[in-house]
């Protein structure tokens, strides 16, 4: 089965946490992080996919983010959506429409 997670609904902790209700707790390591004026988008290879975080460039500084960095990929249970299959023109089912 293949989901659906929006990048601005992916946070991230350097280690894993407790006594919050996120139950989706994720281990991964950072894969590459792009910034723009006040955003970072950072790649994150967790088990069997790769997940992208939206947050603030000043979030992860204060991080101390790089490429090779452990991390917790953060995810509410609410924020997942399973996603549609589709054949692109080759028919391959690996196709999956963006929204």
């Amino acid at each position: 089965m293949r989901v659906l997670i929006k990048s601005t609904e992916v946070s991230l902790a350097t280690g894993p946490l407790a006594g919050i209700s996120i139950r989706n707790q994720l281990p991964g390591q950072v894969t590459s992080i792009g910034t723009g004026g006040a955003m970072a988008a950072v790649k994150v290879s967790v088990e069997g996919a790769e997940l992208t975080a939206a947050i603030t460039k000043e979030a992860a500084a204060d991080s101390h983010l790089e490429v090779g960095s452990s991390v917790m990929a953060l995810v509410k249970s609410t924020e997942i959506s399973r996603s549609r299959r589709l054949q692109d023109e080759q028919g391959s089912e690996d196709f999956v429409k963006k929204v």
